[in-house]
């Protein structure tokens, strides 16, 4: 289960799921292991329902997994989530009900934790404790600057700085679109229409190259200059 994960863990100057895990002692790292399964989605899978009960720690391993908040019958995608990450668990510990839903993107490898099992290692474990805590508001940071990112924004620098970091999750200047025309303008807080013009013309302009849900950034530098400015 968790055991070739934690072979992943090493040093570094962000507080990750890895500096976390490296704190456990190999009993504690077997006790984790043997409260913890392991379950694969596939693109569209459900990964968490709103609403549900939070007795349970996601770890992300492989694949993506979007973020969302529902709120008048519409679901918000707030970011994606990259793989060696817990999936919401800033607010797994804010009530016995999970705030947000998550959605498979691509191939995804989830290791399940018990929380119950988790806190007891942040119980008698300070400095494992300690770095959860660092990695959590780190998390609630970056969590925070995603759903105000757009604030101020215009229609081409919203777009222009969503598609910069679609690239960054995906470590690539080529990737899928994650979401629809219709999902991109909910996120975004725009029209399909707008959302559609926009990108339609970024393609004529040579800022991305467009097809179908095919996203090709030719020259990062420019479409970075279409972020700053919007």
């Amino acid at each position: 289960m968790l055991e070739d994960f934690f072979k992943l863990a090493n040093d570094g100057e962000h507080v990750g799921v890895e500096a976390c895990l490296k704190e456990l002692s190999a009993d504690e790292r077997t006790y984790l292991a043997d409260h913890s399964s392991r379950l694969t989605f596939r693109p569209g899978d459900e990964v968490i329902r709103q609403g549900y009960l939070a007795n349970q720690l996601l770890l992300l391993e492989k694949g993506f997994v979007r973020l969302d908040i529902c709120s008048d019958e519409h679901k918000r995608t707030i970011q994606l989530i990259k793989p060696l990450s817990f999936v919401g668990i800033i607010c797994t510990f804010a009530s016995r009900t999970v705030s947000f839903s998550s959605t498979a993107i691509s191939d995804c490898t989830i290791s399940i934790m018990d929380r119950s099992a988790f806190e007891q290692l942040l119980e008698q474990n300070g400095k494992f404790a300690l770095k959860v805590i660092r990695m959590m508001s780190g998390m609630a940071s970056d969590l925070v600057y995603h759903m105000t990112r757009f604030d101020g924004k215009q229609v081409d620098g919203a777009l222009a700085t969503v598609l910069l970091e679609f690239a960054d999750t995906f470590g690539s200047l080529r990737y899928q679109l994650p979401f629809s025309r219709v999902e991109l303008a909910r996120m975004l807080g725009y029209s399909k229409e707008s959302i559609v013009h926009t990108l339609s013309r970024f393609n004529r302009d040579g800022l991305v190259e467009v097809q179908d849900r095919a996203i090709s950034i030719p020259n990062r530098k420019n479409l970075e200059l279409i972020a700053q400015k919007g």
